[in-house]
């Protein structure tokens, strides 16, 4: 997932994951599209099948970046773009590319009403 979102112009949340990954739980992965308010990727991929969540479970819902993320030293473009992936025991391959489609078909749809430049 991480190698496949790189490709693919996504960031994957605290960057230092990629050097460190023993330090992450491997079955979860904030990943984030700057330039694409989260709330709004979620919505749009959740109308495609695909459910990922803003930020955890007990503050999702708050509307603003992750205080976490920011104290973490993450910039506020990328924060409030930030998005968790997370897998379960039965979680293929397939599910994978079936998320990298959902998002490409979501992003395809959100550029036209994006700002011209993205980080």
């Amino acid at each position: 997932l991480m190698a496949g979102a790189l490709e693919r112009g996504l960031r994957v949340v605290p960057a230092a994951r990629r050097d460190h990954p023993e330090r992450y739980s491997p079955h979860i992965v904030m990943l984030s599209s700057p330039g694409v308010p989260a709330e709004v990727l979620v919505r749009v991929l959740s109308d495609r099948g695909v459910y990922v969540s803003r930020g955890s479970a007990c503050g999702a819902t708050r509307g603003r970046p992750s205080p976490v993320l920011l104290a973490m030293g993450v910039p506020t473009d990328v924060a409030e773009a930030a998005f968790r992936v997370s897998f379960g025991a039965t979680t293929t391959a397939q599910d994978i590319g079936a998320f990298f489609e959902a998002y490409a078909s979501a992003y395809a749809e959100l550029a036209p009403i994006l700002p011209a430049s993205r980080s």
